[in-house]
């Protein structure tokens, strides 16, 4: 049972979708330069064949260079589709598969009854064993998917052949282990890619994990301040508005309720906060304190200077919340960019102010000095 497994997952391995999407353009691209090298090397050969033949256009010459053009016309519609499925964002794995499966077979039977004439006239056949080799080095099928269609194809030629006179002038030991050759060759090449391909999709997979996790909070999931100074380019003469936003009182709630509330508070600020200002960047400036960049005009729901919601959990329940400060222009370079980010968190200290006031029943927090420069 053990051995059985041990085959089938070799003859038909799961590939997964991402795997297959690379496989599948690794196959779309050999098929693309299959195609050009044939057209390239019919062209020649018909070029020199009709040079050779100047004197002698008989049936045999008519034949030949149908056969030529034929091959030639066959490969350029492969190659310009082919490139045409390159350019698609994301490949249909069985629209690549019927295709693949149209070439092979195609190409295939177009060496067979070039052999098959060749044969005939008893003239040396090389035209499927040269196809074959080229199918072997590039194309890419599952083990089982390619051993069948090797062995079809070589069936078929024998087939052929052994009607019109036995095949008695096939060596066939010969024949037969070029044939387990091909298919031994077809297995190989794809356990390789497959490989090749698997490595290649989870390296892409962990820069982007690494990209992420350098542009991103650990704790909030939001940008951080590396995302927004290269947010900056996209932002410079465009009409923004920004905000700063900070938790009221987060140190309290940190000293009465531990680290873990106050991390989750800040989770949960910062689910509101994109709940908020919906369509708009979210960055966790450092602590408590967040930024707002948005394209949106001002609007009154965007124009809260606080903001306060309910946070619960099995053993703690209490309001939060937070104050805001505004600000907005068109900033022409990424200094002028600073200089709103410094008057959002100028127009925050001013709420703050005002609602934290003793007279307010508050107190402030803040130290008299507010304005920053952001530029490190």
């Amino acid at each position: 049972m053990h051995l059985f497994y041990k085959l089938k997952n070799y003859f038909l391995p799961y590939v997964s979708p991402e795997v297959q999407e690379d496989i599948d353009r690794e196959s779309m691209r050999n098929i693309n330069h299959v195609s050009l090298f044939v057209i390239l090397f019919e062209s020649l050969t018909g070029i020199v064949y009709a040079i050779a033949r100047s004197e002698h256009f008989d049936e045999q010459f008519r034949i030949g260079a149908m056969s030529v053009l034929i091959a030639i016309l066959s490969c350029t519609l492969g190659f310009y589709l082919s490139r045409d499925m390159l350019a698609k964002p994301h490949l249909k794995h069985r629209t690549v598969m019927i295709f693949k499966v149209l070439f092979f077979v195609g190409f295939s039977a177009w060496g067979a009854l070039a052999d098959y004439r060749h044969y005939v006239l008893g003239n040396q056949m090389m035209t499927f064993y040269t196809v074959q080799l080229l199918m072997v080095c590039f194309m890419l099928f599952r083990p089982l998917h390619g051993v069948l269609l090797v062995s079809a194809a070589f069936l078929g030629l024998f087939l052929a052949l052994y009607r019109y006179d036995g095949a008695v002038h096939i060596v066939a030991p010969n024949y037969v282990m070029l044939e387990l050759v091909s298919m031994f060759g077809m297995m190989v090449r794809f356990h390789t890619q497959l490989y090749l391909s698997t490595k290649t999709t989870w390296l892409a997979y962990n820069n982007r994990m690494l990209e992420s996790v350098g542009r991103h909070d650990a704790l909030t999931g939001l940008r951080n301040r590396k995302a927004l100074h290269e947010d900056a380019v996209r932002m410079i003469g465009t009409h923004i508005c920004v905000y700063m936003a900070d938790v009221n009182y987060f140190k309290e709630i940190n000293d009465t309720y531990g680290h873990m509330v106050g991390d989750s508070v800040l989770q949960s600020v910062s689910f509101s906060l994109r709940n908020l200002y919906p369509d708009s960047r979210v960055y966790r400036f450092g602590g408590d304190e967040f930024l707002i960049v948005s394209e949106h005009p001002a609007e009154e729901l965007y124009a809260k200077d606080t903001y306060r919601f309910h946070w619960s959990s099995e053993k703690e329940n209490f309001d939060v919340g937070l104050s805001i400060g505004f600000a907005e222009g068109t900033p022409q370079n990424r200094e002028e960019l600073l200089d709103l980010v410094s008057r959002a968190d100028s127009a925050l200290y001013e709420v703050k102010k005002r609602t934290h006031s003793p007279a307010n029943g508050g107190h402030e927090r803040r130290g008299k000095e507010r304005r920053r420069s952001y530029k490190d």
